[in-house]
């Protein structure tokens, strides 16, 4: 929070401070000749007071205030006010209206390289359509394919019947390189974190991908955005389980191990239980944004009030330096 005073008028600020010296100036230089002349009509032997009589103490504090009073005037004739900065981190959409509108996001990636043929990539199939019928309806769900590069690219959608179509098609054949899809989902579920909408991965393999450094540079990227990518190996070498299970380590995700065909359907189930139960739990949808405030408030009635008291307490100095005995 900040706060800044300033002026409609701000010469007027220099014309108040002018005023105020001239008049102090002149009351302490022609002090005893003002004070005869100013109190003979309370007094009429006033004049016959010398200055060693007059309480001068109480007269230059007369003096003082009455400045004050006559300052405090032309200031506020200056158009003063304060303005007063906050900033505030506010929900521009509430929860109510976004959450009809917008789900969290799931995208299945899924290894078509030439290692993948035969029955590994037909029961993987099976499995991605078992996994789409689990979430459907929880999650808008996107489909990537790959090998050396990505094959099939359907970003988030509600449409499942789309996602079944593209997965029955999937064929295998080529290297494979993890770069490419882990970048194009990426470019997809931006959006939704920066809605701060939930969204996951579920990436599998059965083999490691030529491009593994590169690849875990971007999935730090996804782990900075709190997107968690849940693996799946199939087969059993040890070294492409633990580049799989290092990507899900760094994501907050977890690794699934199927050493064979048979145990990829079983995979999938248990990865889709894990998404479906953290996607529940996701309840808070919000888009926020800090937003700065400014207050203007207008401060003459205040000043006013101060020259008010001012001249008032002058008076009253006055009057008590009127009680000379004589």
């Amino acid at each position: 929070m900040s706060i800044m005073i300033g002026f409609e008028r701000p010469l007027l600020v220099l014309v108040a401070i002018a005023i105020a010296i001239a008049y102090f100036v002149i009351a302490i230089l022609k002090g005893e000749k003002l004070y005869h002349k100013r109190n003979k009509f309370y007094n009429p032997l006033i004049k016959h007071v010398s200055s060693q009589r007059i309480p001068w103490n109480k007269v230059l504090v007369e003096h003082v205030f009455t400045a004050l009073a006559l300052f405090l005037i032309v200031v506020a004739l200056a158009g003063p006010y304060v303005v007063v900065t906050s900033y505030k981190t506010v929900n521009l959409v509430s929860q109510a209206n976004l959450k009809i509108k917008a789900k969290p996001a799931v995208v299945l990636i899924i290894d078509t390289s030439g290692s993948m043929q035969g029955v590994k990539i037909a029961e993987a199939k099976e499995a991605l359509i078992r996994f789409v019928k689990i979430i459907d309806g929880k999650a808008d769900i996107g489909l990537i394919s790959f090998a050396s590069t990505v094959k099939t690219a359907i970003p988030p959608t509600s449409n499942t019947s789309l996602i079944i179509s593209e997965i029955r098609k999937l064929q295998a054949s080529g290297g494979t390189m993890y770069q490419y899809p882990l970048i194009t989902a990426l470019d997809w579920l931006k959006t939704y974190r920066y809605f701060n909408i939930s969204a996951y991965v579920v990436f599998a393999s059965d083999g490691l991908p030529a491009d593994l450094q590169i690849a875990m540079d971007k999935v730090k990227q996804y782990a900075k955005l709190h997107i968690p990518i849940y693996t799946i190996f199939i087969g059993s070498s040890s070294k492409g389980y633990h580049a799989l299970e290092e990507i899900a380590k760094t994501t907050g995700g977890k690794c699934f191990q199927a050493t064979n065909a048979a145990q990829i359907l079983d995979k999938y189930i248990k990865a889709a239980e894990e998404v479906k139960s953290n996607i529940i739990r996701s309840v808070r949808v919000t888009v926020t944004e800090k937003v700065k405030f400014r207050h203007k408030y207008l401060l003459e009635p205040y000043i006013y009030s101060g020259a008010l008291i001012a001249y008032i307490l002058a008076v009253i100095i006055a009057y008590m330096t009127r009680k000379i005995t004589y």
